[in-house]
């Protein structure tokens, strides 16, 4: 075989393999493409606060103990859940290796409480519930040298606990609340169309506020004054997730 068909065979070959790589890659990206439903665990990470913001603090009644606060702090509450988690969604490769989809997932785990007592105000509790919705939009890159879809995720979610005070009587509330959430995940195609999934969101800080509560009522008795009270209740905290996908 001369040179010249030494070289000819050489580019068909190499041609060949180029587009037996593109050809994989291109079935791999794919697959990640459609409709997915999964399932798996998560562990939430949720830190509220309630604060309390009223007249006997700095009314000098009870000494000097809220001579110079501001605001008392209630209680302080940092609870971590682990539970299930539920996702489906729609997602596409597009310009070659990039990805947008668009899910919806369910983090799901029992409610905590905790209760902390804080003289004048006695017993505090903040209940938080589990039971948390996403709703989020996905952009990433498919990689080829490791077969993995990498993405970052924006959306919202929705938390939700509730404060009770023993002075405040049937004024307890919730801090039901819509807020932000941004996450980092990756995934890779372990099974035909199965997929393992791992992911993390961060979940901004929520805050809910509650004025004119009915507190003391007659403690205007003992420092001149009405009774005035608000309750700012705060929540912020994190998801992680390790899920088995399922793409249709």
């Amino acid at each position: 075989m001369n040179i010249k068909n030494k070289l000819l065979l050489s580019l068909f070959l190499t041609g060949g393999g180029i587009s037996n790589t593109n050809c994989d890659y291109e079935v791999v990206a794919k697959a990640y493409a459609g409709w997915y439903f999964g399932i798996g665990v998560s562990h939430q990470y949720t830190k509220g606060e309630v604060q309390l913001d009223d007249n006997i603090i700095s009314s000098g009644i009870f000494g000097d103990r809220f001579a110079d606060a501001h605001a008392l702090s209630l209680i302080k509450s940092n609870i971590g859940n682990i539970g299930a988690v539920l996702t489906a969604g729609y997602g596409n490769i597009f310009i070659g290796d990039y990805y947008i989809g668009a899910e919806i997932c369910f983090d799901i785990a029992g409610s905590k409480s905790r209760t902390n007592y804080n003289y004048p105000y006695w017993n505090t509790t903040l209940k938080t519930r589990g039971i948390i919705p996403t709703i989020a939009l996905k952009l990433g890159k498919f990689i080829p040298a490791i077969d993995c879809l990498a993405y970052m995720r924006f959306g919202f979610t929705s938390f939700n606990n509730k404060f009770e005070n023993d002075v405040f009587v049937g004024q307890g509330f919730g801090s039901q609340k819509i807020t932000p959430v941004i996450g980092l995940g990756v995934e890779q195609m372990i099974y035909d169309n199965c997929s393992l999934k791992i992911e993390g969101d961060y979940r901004f800080p929520a805050n809910s506020k509650k004025s004119d509560l009915m507190g003391y009522s007659r403690a205007g008795n003992a420092f001149g004054a009405p009774y005035s009270a608000s309750i700012n209740n705060k929540v912020r905290g994190y998801a992680v997730r390790v899920m088995c996908v399922y793409h249709f």
